[in-house]
């Protein structure tokens, strides 16, 4: 009786764990975004935590030649707390930083900002921009391109897995329609998606801002192979607790 209860009370929890983790990580899916349209009215934060910020506003996708390209959409506060963890670091003065800060919002009010990381193993010309072409699509799937790219070099770095070569590049699209007059990122915008894309390749790279638009996204069609795996391993589990009982209860049968 009391293994009957072990047994119980362990496939118990285990299917509690799993729902704990599966409803975190069906949660974390599609994270809902609010991006800072107004610059002006930005309350900036000298201290603010860039790279929790960066975390936050990144989107991490595997490319064709093992390429990992790392897309961040520099929203306001977060190209700001860039601007002043680089001074930090530079030791500049605060009428340096100052400066800094002017010249970022200057960029700002004529920029939406994408910063595109790309790393390899062990080739550095993969890495380049110039093997993709880049668009901006927004919601009403108009597109958009780049006004300007700032390329960097590519760079030997070190990991926990491993050495690999690393560039960073920051992307520049025109934060205004061809109008001059409408934002392309405004209030009613619901997503907008970055498109790396060439002739062997189509990649994109989203970040969504209303709830309608990250329902949409949460299909529960692609919840379907998670569940379907944790359901496998909770029967093999039952399955082998079974089995290691069942020959202790044959025999406590067989001596009564």
């Amino acid at each position: 009786m009391k293994k009957c209860n072990c047994i119980k009370q362990m496939i118990f929890y285990m299917l509690l764990i799993y729902c704990i983790s599966s409803l975190m990580a069906y949660a974390q899916e599609g994270a809902l975004l609010k991006p800072n349209i107004d610059v002006d009215a930005l309350e900036v934060d000298p201290l603010a935590d860039y790279y929790g910020l960066e975390l936050k506003w990144s989107v991490e996708k595997g490319m064709n030649s093992n390429v990992t390209t790392k897309v961040t959409y520099m929203d306001p506060e977060v190209y700001l707390a860039l601007v002043y963890f680089d001074a930090m670091m530079q030791g500049s003065t605060e009428e340096e930083t100052q400066v800094k800060v002017d010249e970022a919002l200057n960029l700002l009010e004529q920029y939406l900002i994408f910063r595109v990381f790309t790393k390899h193993d062990d080739d550095p010309d993969l890495t380049s921009m110039s093997n993709w072409e880049i668009n901006l699509i927004d919601d009403k799937k108009d597109e958009y391109s780049p006004v300007k790219i700032e390329e960097g070099e590519a760079e030997l770095r070190k990991a926990h897995a491993g050495p690999y070569y690393g560039r960073e590049s920051f992307v520049y699209f025109s934060r205004y329609r061809s109008s001059g007059k409408k934002l392309v990122l405004n209030e009613e915008t619901r997503w907008v998606r970055v498109k790396l894309f060439n002739s062997a390749e189509d990649t994109t790279f989203e970040w969504v801002f209303s709830e309608e638009a990250l329902k949409v996204e949460k299909n529960p069609s692609a919840f379907h192979p998670y569940f379907r795996v944790m359901l496998v391993v909770v029967l093999l589990s039952v399955i082998i607790l079974i089995w290691i009982t069942r020959p202790r209860r044959v025999k406590e049968n067989s001596e009564g």
